[in-house]
């Protein structure tokens, strides 16, 4: 039982120390700046969504028809705030007409092969 173990101890060494060069391999370049600007971008796309939400209560409420102005102090009662939301990663959102998707400033990011940190709204 002891070989086992310290057979897969050495083989988890080995392994833990070509980790860099098998990510490398696969062309897997994880890092903690990457994982934070996906996770900021996810943030921001759940902020876009409850803009979207809030747009549309708004609407509904108020007997607003596509394409009518919208303003953050209209939509502060449905976010529960008196502030606009803001982008984790320092984007603007540009509210927009209703009827038209909210957006970031931030955009696709500039990283067309990586949607994954896009600061758009995908309506599935």
């Amino acid at each position: 039982m002891i070989v086992i173990l310290i057979v897969l101890g050495i083989g988890a060494f080995f392994l833990y120390s070509y980790l860099d060069d098998i990510l490398s391999f696969f062309n897997i370049h994880p890092s903690e700046e990457g994982i934070q600007r996906i996770i900021n971008a996810q943030k921001c796309r759940h902020n876009l969504k409850l803009i979207e939400a809030a747009k549309e209560a708004w609407a509904r409420d108020h007997g607003k028809v596509y394409g009518e102005k919208v303003t953050w102090k209209d939509l502060y009662p449905y976010l529960g705030r008196t502030t606009p939301l803001t982008c984790p990663s320092g984007g603007t959102y540009i509210l927009n007409s209703y009827g038209i998707n909210a957006q970031c400033t931030i955009g696709i990011n500039g990283t067309p092969d990586d949607p994954n940190d896009d600061h758009i709204l995908r309506i599935k």
